[in-house]
């Protein structure tokens, strides 16, 4: 595995120029593309992983996000992986199968971490700042990286997903967007806990939550849920035992922004300084507000998505 990496690690060095900021290299089986700053060999810089959403690739939510514009400026890695068609002809992360659930270096999520890794000793990055944000499927497998590896993630925000486990094959994955039938935020939070318990210090302590309250694709309940299931979730991470040791203090506010009213749910948490924001933006449908319009997944006229995840994840 050393000696993997260490080839690797020529390759990636070697396809970057003096000049260049995005660096595209293909990676087990897949392509990554990482976004690096003018002063990305000055300090210690934080990584954000960027997960496209199906039908989508890096160069599209880097242009609509404009993620790779605040990188630049606010000085900051991204690496955004891109989903093989051979892996799945819509290029939407295969978050529904439980083999891709679990802490595994062959699976999709293991693929993503080793990537990270690569880019950590390529790069000076603050492990203590490294960052997962993702859109629709991108935002499901966020989920999914968050509970199983919250050693590796400061924070984590999810636009128009849904909660991990909510499926666990293609079946459930065919018909969990709809409002009918879900499972339990009690086993949901169950099941997140059990992901990662055993691997030690955790860092995470800020997750988002983003949705449209117009989302035809992704019904806003799964907004809900993520947070109802990372409510149990965090209870178990408290102690070990479901108990409501760590009940959040919630705060409930609304604002009103580009035309559009958001609706914020602040949730802070006794246990490691826990923090959770979840944004229904009224009117808003299966789409990443502000940005650039370069498909019908991005709403520029709505407010900036990629401005609130920054803000909340102290970047910029």
């Amino acid at each position: 595995m050393t000696t993997f990496i260490t080839c690797f690690l020529a390759l990636l060095l070697t396809s970057s120029v003096a000049s260049a900021k995005r660096v595209s290299f293909p990676f087990m089986g897949r392509n990554f593309v990482l976004v690096t700053p003018d002063k990305s060999d000055n300090k210690n810089l934080p990584l954000v992983v960027l997960l496209h959403g199906c039908k989508q690739n890096p160069d599209l939510i880097l242009t609509g996000t404009e993620l790779e514009t605040e990188a630049i400026k606010n000085n900051f890695l991204v690496l955004t992986p891109e989903q093989s068609i051979l892996q799945n002809g819509d290029h939407c992360w295969n978050w529904f199968f439980s083999f891709n659930q679990d802490r595994s270096p062959v699976n999709e999520m293991g693929q993503i971490i080793t990537a990270m890794e690569v880019v950590m000793h390529t790069y000076k990055v603050d492990r203590k700042k490294v960052f997962v944000t993702g859109m629709s499927a991108g935002g499901v497998m966020a989920h999914n990286l968050a509970v199983c590896y919250p050693d590796y993630f400061r924070g984590a925000a999810f636009h128009s997903g849904l909660s991990y486990k909510i499926a666990e094959n293609l079946e459930e994955a065919q018909t969990v967007l709809t409002i009918q039938d879900q499972k339990s935020p009690e086993y949901l939070g169950k099941q997140a806990y059990a992901c990662a318990h055993n691997y030690g210090a955790n860092l995470l302590n800020r997750i988002m939550i983003i949705h449209g309250s117009e989302d035809k694709r992704v019904n806003a309940v799964h907004s809900e849920i993520i947070s109802k299931t990372n409510e149990v979730w965090w209870d178990y991470r408290d102690d070990g035992i479901r108990n409501s040791s760590g009940k959040a203090n919630t705060v409930r506010t609304t604002s009103r922004a580009n035309n559009y009213s958001v609706t914020k749910t602040e949730k802070q948490y006794p246990y490691k300084n826990m923090i959770e924001q979840k944004l229904i933006v009224n009117g808003m449908a299966h789409a990443w507000g502000g940005g650039k319009q370069v498909s019908a997944n991005f709403d520029p006229k709505a407010p900036s998505s990629t401005d609130t995840i920054l803000k909340f994840f102290q970047l910029k």
